[in-house]
């Protein structure tokens, strides 16, 4: 399977960013690359809305922080539907150039059930893939919030977080992935190259199953990019923070 949306949106969505920044104060519907393709922008409200074929496919909102909504179609043999996807996400700037994204994203078997074959080794939901030079071969360093850490120590390890970092540069930063307190243990896949990320609860992670129609999966993170290490980025104080929105 594979997730769909039937326009380029890189294109779309800089043509749109475009219109947002020429600065209009009021609602505006531009030109499109794909005639299936339409949307509007109202600063007032400060909101993008893209549509396809008449169905709200994105929606961007900005101000002191950015929220966008993505409504997805997952595939297969290129045109059937499997899937349907939402995804919500929170961009908060945290000054200093840190960053907190919320993400949400809901999977919704609308066609029938679907089955899982669920791989048992290489997956995370959502999987973060570093650039190399914070790998753990390069020195860098990942930290469980049980205080785990390395891939031997880590991997497949129950957490609430885990974050990745290290000096480059002479500048000492890094990344950690929130997973949001849901009432169900969560292993990790961590790797020295650089990937990491939380897996599916274990009744669906590494064996397969079935969503039945109509029946949902989700899941929700924090992912916060911030300056300094595990310690000085104060990761655990964030992700108690993050839980308490």
């Amino acid at each position: 399977m594979r997730k769909k949306l039937p326009f380029r949106p890189s294109l779309v969505v800089l043509v749109a960013l475009g219109t947002m920044m020429a600065g209009t104060r009021t609602t505006v519907q531009a030109d499109s690359p794909d005639p299936r393709v339409t949307f509007a922008q109202d600063d007032d409200a400060g909101a993008l809305t893209v549509q396809i074929d008449g169905q709200e496919a994105f929606v961007y909102q900005y101000g002191d922080e950015g929220r966008y909504r993505e409504k997805l179609v997952w595939v297969r043999a290129h045109e059937i539907p499997v899937l349907d996807e939402q995804r919500d996400v929170r961009i908060v700037p945290l000054g200093n150039g840190e960053y907190l994204l919320d993400m949400v994203f809901t999977l919704t078997a609308s066609y029938g059930d679907v089955d899982f074959v669920s791989d048992a080794v290489h997956y995370a939901w959502p999987y973060l893939r570093i650039n190399e030079k914070f790998h753990g071969d390069n020195g860098g360093t990942i930290t469980n919030d049980r205080g785990q850490t390395g891939q031997a120590e880590t991997n497949m390890e129950p957490a609430k977080w885990v974050d990745y970092s290290n000096t480059v540069d002479g500048t000492t930063e890094g990344v950690a992935v929130f997973q949001w307190p849901d009432g169900q243990t969560r292993r990790w896949l961590t790797r020295e190259y650089g990937t990491f990320g939380p897996r599916r609860p274990d009744a669906q992670s590494g064996r397969p199953f079935t969503i039945p129609r109509d029946g949902t999966l989700s899941q929700r993170v924090g992912i916060l990019v911030h300056r300094g290490d595990v310690e000085t980025g104060r990761v655990g104080e964030r992700y108690e923070a993050y839980i308490g929105w």
